[in-house]
């Protein structure tokens, strides 16, 4: 799993996801907030840079990744980020979204979800279903 973002939603994905087992990285750009989850977060990688840098998702394995789970704080660019992961690759993507009139918005005929930060705990124990069950 890749969580794009490092602020508390993706944080909380994170940290739930390691617990459950899952392989997890996050992608945060901003390099003291990285240094925090890594001190918080020991079985996620933490990766110093630009979620939005399409190089970068590719060389840090979201075309391979299981799930790419788009977490920065700002809608947009949320759906943004989905949107390219999925088309570098990634098996599923979901993006969180603060708009309510957005949450039935499925990428890519229903392979992509979005959810909001008020479900991302149901989002998250989806997660670990899917990594577990593929």
């Amino acid at each position: 799993m890749v969580v794009l973002g490092g602020g508390k939603e993706g944080v909380a994905i994170a940290r739930r996801l390691a617990a459950a087992g899952v392989h997890t990285k996050i992608v945060e750009r901003d390099p003291d907030v990285c240094e925090e989850i890594t001190q918080s977060l020991d079985e996620t990688l933490v990766l110093n840079g630009d979620a939005m840098d399409q190089a970068l998702l590719a060389d840090e394995g979201a075309p391979r990744a299981e799930m790419v789970i788009a977490a920065l704080g700002d809608e947009t660019d949320n759906i943004f980020a989905a949107l390219m992961a999925k088309r570098l690759g990634a098996r599923r993507v979901a993006a969180l979204v603060d708009i309510p009139a957005h949450m039935p918005l499925r990428l890519d005929r229903g392979r992509g979800t979005s959810s909001s930060a008020r479900s991302s705990r149901r989002s998250t124990r989806s997660c670990r279903r899917l990594a577990r069950d593929r």
